[in-house]
C-alpha cells in the first residue's frame, strides 16, 4: 500500500502542478479585437476593453479563458481525488 500512497500523492502534485499552469494561461489569454466575430457574422458592437495599445475582444476572451480554466478545474479535480483516495488507504 505504500507505493501505491507514493503513486497516488505524486499523482496529485502532478496534477496541482498542471492545473496551476493552465490558471495562469487562462488568467493571462487575451484575444485582440477584430470587426468578425469567430463564427464570421459581422458584429458592429463588438466590446473591447483595454488601453490604446493593448486592447483585447472581451467575448472571445472569455471563451478563450473558459477553454483553458475547464482543463484546469479537471487536473485539480484529479489532483483532489488523487489525494481523497491517498487519505483512505491505510499504511503509513
Amino acid at each position: 500500500m505504500t507505493c501505491a500512497k507514493e503513486i497516488l500523492t505524486w499523482s496529485a502534485a502532478g496534477f496541482s502542478l498542471i492545473a496551476a499552469v493552465l490558471w495562469y494561461m487562462a488568467s493571462n489569454a487575451k484575444v485582440p479585437p477584430t470587426d468578425e466575430h469567430s463564427d464570421g457574422d459581422f458584429s458592429p458592437a463588438n466590446i473591447s476593453a483595454g488601453d490604446k495599445e493593448h486592447r483585447y475582444d472581451v467575448i472571445e476572451t472569455a471563451e478563450l479563458q473558459t477553454y483553458w480554466n475547464k482543463f484546469a478545474a479537471l487536473s485539480a479535480c484529479l489532483a483532489a481525488a488523487c489525494q481523497a483516495v491517498s487519505l483512505m488507504l491505510p499504511g503509513a
